[in-house]
């Protein structure tokens, strides 16, 4: 069911109320329905942001740092204040499973076996979990496996949501799936968020990225498309379904598109990797959004009710300086900074906009408004 703006922001307006007035207990149950209707009413603007091709750029940049085992370098030694929300969150057990949520998380990187990633993880989370801040240097490569498997678990369970809803909205899966894609936007949101990736990538230097930007716009995709193929195999599901996911295909990025993406990587070395931290951050800001709604109504008065308000913005009108006026000015123009403009020249220039304006009238048939 299709919900306008201001329906949305009615919803969302009785559901801070009524998480205000729950108690604790209540709160949790309240906000995971609230999640799962955030995921279905915002899907197709999670999908396109994901699958645009500047996203993909970045997530095959980061691919492939990682699978040529480059090590982010790093100008001094660096410290890391714990991370120990991301800690605990990784640590949880899954209810049913014999994993934790970092072991499931493991499971979708697409390049290293998950077995050969467990004793690294192990190694981080003790880390991250305190109580002191650490030396970060030498952790730096695990949170980027843990990284590219929290983008890559967003990925594929993004793709496979599509899929069973496309071939049956009803059907038991879509829940089951919807399920396992909260777990790993609230990985990738904390993992993103993380002091470690703030670390990472605000003083890391990724000497891979620009050779990375230079890279044609088809091996960008295909080096994501059989990624994605790769966890797909180790999932056991089904062939990866080749559907447009609402961003551009190689075929389709234009070439002044793909010039614009080489020159932004290009600024990688000279501090730019800091875009890759909020492109990354941008994937789960509808999860952050509502972290930030859920604190402030907390720290509300109990008896005051939450209020939310649409703000429109009026766009100031352009306004034209009578012709008057811009016929002194484009005489005034001819005539300053050269001997070899003249007062004459500028009527001419003058003349042949009149004549220019007058030979394209508005037509009855023309969809223009006049003035």
């Amino acid at each position: 069911m299709k919900c306008d703006l201001g329906g949305h922001m009615r919803i969302i307006e009785s559901y801070l109320n009524e998480y205000k007035a729950s108690d604790q207990s209540e709160k949790l149950s309240i906000s995971k329905k609230m999640f799962k209707y955030t995921i279905g009413s915002c899907f197709k603007k999670m999908r396109r942001r994901v699958f645009d091709w500047r996203s993909i750029y970045r997530i095959s940049s980061l691919t492939t740092f990682v699978e040529t085992g480059f090590r982010p370098d790093f100008p001094f030694q660096t410290r890391a204040n714990p991370d120990r929300r991301l800690s605990k969150l990784l640590r949880t057990v899954i209810e049913g499973a014999q994993q934790t949520l970092g072991e499931w998380l493991m499971t979708f990187h697409p390049i290293k076996d998950q077995t050969k990633l467990a004793s690294s993880l192990t190694t981080f989370l003790t880390h991250a979990s305190g109580p002191s801040d650490y030396l970060f240097n030498d952790i730096a490569p695990i949170f980027l496996d843990i990284l590219l498997s929290s983008l890559y678990a967003y990925l594929c369970l993004m793709k496979q949501i599509h899929s069973c809803v496309t071939a049956d909205p009803k059907s038991k899966e879509v829940s089951k799936y919807v399920g396992r894609f909260s777990n790993a936007i609230r990985i990738l949101y904390y993992v993103t968020h993380s002091n470690a990736m703030k670390i990472c990538f605000d003083y890391g230097r990724f000497p891979m990225f620009t050779f990375l930007s230079r890279a044609n716009s088809v091996l960008t995709y295909n080096r994501v498309d059989g990624a994605i193929s790769k966890v797909y195999e180790m999932q056991g599901w089904p062939e990866v379904p080749k559907d447009n996911e609402g961003g551009s295909t190689p075929e389709e990025v234009n070439p002044k598109e793909d010039q614009d993406c080489q020159e932004e990587e290009d600024s990688i070395e000279d501090g730019g990797q800091a875009i890759y931290r909020r492109s990354f951050m941008s994937f789960v800001d509808h999860f952050a959004s509502l972290c930030l709604l859920e604190r402030r109504c907390d720290r509300l008065p109990s008896g005051q009710s939450i209020e939310l308000s649409l703000i429109t913005v009026k766009h100031s009108e352009s306004r034209y300086f009578p012709w008057e006026d811009m016929e002194k000015l484009i005489l005034e123009t001819c005539q300053d900074g050269s001997t070899t403009h003249s007062p004459v020249q500028g009527q001419d220039m003058i003349d042949k906009i009149k004549a220019h304006l007058g030979a394209n009238s508005v037509g009855k048939n023309d969809k223009v408004i006049e003035n």
